[in-house]
């Protein structure tokens, strides 16, 4: 039997959260340098969420290695509600506590899970040699708190980038495990942890006479994980 593993996929940054909403001209350009990074590990299988944003982001890879970007609707990203949410962030903090907690109109966490793991179960037992599937943050941080709780649930959630990329793989007696490939250490370049306490660094420094508009290029260069936001928001402001 061949070893069950699976690529994990987060989109790329989108110009809003509605299923038609596409990719940033950023978020193309990101999608780019995710089909680069994708190109030498063998995926032989791609399937999307039905949003736009996500198939949007491996459309360029799917298309270099000769690949059909399947879509399928059960990794499509968690509906809160039938009506707008401000406080989501709540919800998605509470849905970590209670996974059964949901809003009118709205999927709780576990039903999210149910669809998420439906669709990812049949591709890790698919026989393909490397599945890859692209979908959204709260599906992928509730799936991946649901592997290993060091996860860390909503904290987890705040760390994720877009684009990020997880291989889920066996860890042994049937057991799932998960490693992050995205924005990790590689021929001794920086992780992006590194980066920005780089990018502050140089920052104080120099007292923001670099400009604003520097850092806010070198910000649509680096995929900072959301946790960062703040950061960039500072710089940006010189």
């Amino acid at each position: 039997m061949s070893e069950r593993r699976l690529l994990l996929v987060r989109h790329c940054q989108a110009s809003g959260q509605l299923s038609e909403d596409p990719l940033t001209e950023v978020g193309f350009e990101q999608a780019d340098a995710l089909s680069e990074f994708l190109a030498d590990r063998q995926v032989d299988f791609v399937v999307s969420s039905a949003f736009k944003r996500a198939w949007q982001t491996i459309a360029p890879f799917a298309v270099s290695a000769g690949l059909t970007a399947r879509v399928d609707p059960r990794l499509n990203e968690r509906t809160l509600s039938d009506a707008p949410v401000e406080n989501w962030r709540e919800v998605i903090r509470d849905s970590f506590v209670d996974p059964d907690m949901s809003l009118p109109g709205g999927e709780s966490g576990r039903e999210v899970l149910q669809r998420g793991w439906a669709c990812l179960n049949e591709l890790l037992d698919g026989g393909h040699n490397l599945p890859l599937a692209v979908s959204h943050g709260n599906l992928l941080s509730l799936v991946l708190n649901s592997v290993d709780p060091a996860f860390g649930g909503y904290a987890g959630w705040e760390s994720l980038s877009n684009p990020d990329v997880y291989l889920l793989h066996n860890a042994g007696d049937g057991r799932l495990a998960f490693q992050r490939l995205w924005g990790v250490r590689e021929n001794d370049q920086p992780a992006h942890g590194e980066l920005v306490e780089t990018i502050y660094s140089i920052n104080t420094k120099s007292s923001g006479s670099l400009g604003p508009s520097i850092w806010r290029r070198l910000a649509e260069v680096v995929a900072f994980p959301e946790s960062c936001s703040w950061l960039i928001h500072v710089l940006y402001a010189g």
